[in-house]
Formats: structure tokens, sequence, C-alpha cells
């Protein structure tokens, strides 16, 4: 197969980058497939041995900013992997490197989106990890280093619809943080700003179901928030759903936000 035929021409010329840098990035594609196939040791290492190529090219050339990029990738999906097998302390280290090497990019060229983006993307699977270990107020300053970038990348280029939703998510992470700390107020003022970014993003494209379907989010949590007062929310959460369930536009796992509103909307009723 390829990954055969690059690892003779790597091994033919180690001195050859672009050889090794195409045998590292077969290693990421491998690891990819052998996640999705749920042979989870496999997919490991398979990222392993691309990071392994990545990094001594990186040490080889620590200017060259596509290697440098690439290594990040395949230390963001060994912590991927990481976290799957149940491994949040080493997840959490390749996280760090993957984070590490991001800041380093972004902060030598600012003005490339991209680059403030994956660094944004890269304090998120933080945070995330943070959670899952207990370090909440660790997990909460990687959110808010997440909302920060993409705070400044959607006032950069408010048209860019990737951007807002970029936004919104963040918001919603905050949101949940917030929830976490008891920090009742601070996780309304979150949730509906997400919601506000979508109201505008549907004032523009109205039967968007990726838009429409991350309204439903906040929502869900402001209804959680307010209780009685949450009626509306969760209404407008069930119109929508069962409204895209009716064109065939909801995936299984959406599909079943539908019967936990309902319920959520019954036990209103109930009270």
């Amino acid at each position: 197969d390829s990954r055969d035929i690059l690892k003779r021409l790597a091994e033919a010329d180690p001195s050859h980058a672009g050889y090794q840098y195409d045998f590292a990035v077969s290693y990421n594609k491998l690891g990819d497939v052998l996640k999705k196939e749920g042979k989870l040791s496999a997919a490991r290492r398979a990222y392993e041995d691309s990071h392994d190529i990545l990094r001594q090219l990186v040490e080889a050339d620590p200017s060259h900013a596509i290697c440098q990029h690439c290594l990040s990738v395949s230390y963001n999906k060994l912590g991927d992997v990481l976290v799957a097998e149940g491994n949040l302390p080493a997840a959490r280290r390749a996280y760090e490197d993957s984070r590490d090497i991001l800041k380093r990019l972004a902060e030598a060229d600012p003005s490339h989106a991209g680059r403030q983006r994956d660094l944004s993307v890269s304090y998120n699977k933080l945070g995330d990890v943070l959670v899952a270990e207990g370090n909440l107020p660790a997990a909460r300053r990687a959110y808010e280093d997440s909302r920060d970038i993409r705070k400044r990348l959607a006032e950069a280029d408010p048209s860019h619809a990737g951007r807002q939703v970029d936004l919104a998510v963040s918001h919603e992470r905050m949101g949940d943080m917030a929830v976490r700390l008891g920090r009742t107020e601070a996780a309304l003022a979150a949730f509906q700003a997400a919601r506000d970014i979508y109201g505008r993003l549907l004032a523009r494209f109205p039967e968007h179901p990726q838009f429409l379907l991350g309204s439903v989010v906040p929502d869900i949590r402001l209804a959680a928030l307010e209780g009685a007062e949450g009626r509306a929310y969760l209404e407008r959460a069930l119109r929508v759903l069962t409204g895209l369930e009716a064109e065939g536009r909801l995936d299984a796992q959406r599909r079943a936000w539908i019967p936990v509103v309902e319920s959520a909307l019954s036990e209103l009723d109930s009270k």
C-alpha cells in the first residue's frame, strides 16, 4: 500500500525531509482509520510513530512551520486516543505539547487566522481533559483563552459564519463551566451570548440546519437554569427539532434530543 511505498522511500533516503514528512502523514491517516475501527492501541502506536518522525524533522529544522503544525496535529490525535483509552494524564500532556507548538506558531504570525483558530481548538481540548481530571480552575482558564481568541477572530470578520459558530461554542463551554462552579448568573450570560449569535446567523440563513441545531443547545441550557421560566426555550427547541426530523435532517444523536426536551416539558407540566 502507499504507506509501505513511503516507508521504503523514507528508509532509502533518511535525509530527505519530504519523504519523512509524507511517511509521518501516512501514519496519522492510518491512526485515523484504526481509531474509527475501535483499535485504540494500534491507533495510538501509529500516532506515536508519526510524531516521532515529525519531532525529528522539527529538531532538524525548527523554522519549518508546516512540520511544526503537523506535529501539533499528531499530538492532538494522540491525545484523543489516549482520552478514549482513559489515560487522562498522558492525554493532557499530549494536548499541552500541541498547545505549546500552536502557541509559538500563532505568536510568530498573529495575522494568520487559521493558526489562531487551531490554537483555540487546542485550548478547548486541553480544557475538556482538565474537566475530566477534575481541575476546574485550570479548565476554565483554558476555555477563556480559547474564547478570547475566537472573539477576536469573530470581531475581525463578522460576516464569517464559521467564526461566529466557533465563538458560540466557546460561550457554551464557558456556560457549562460556570454551572459546574455554581456561578448561575455567569452561566446565563454565556448561554444567552451563544443564543444571540445563532439568532443573528438565522436572521441571515433561516433554514440552515447547522445553525438551527446549534441554537437548540443554548435554549436547552437556559431552560435548565430558569426552571418554569424556561418553558419558551424548551418549546422553541422542540419546534426546531421536530421540524428538522420531519424533513429527515436529524441524525440519530440529535433525534435523541427530542424525548429529552419532551420529558423536560412534561416535568414542568407536573409541577
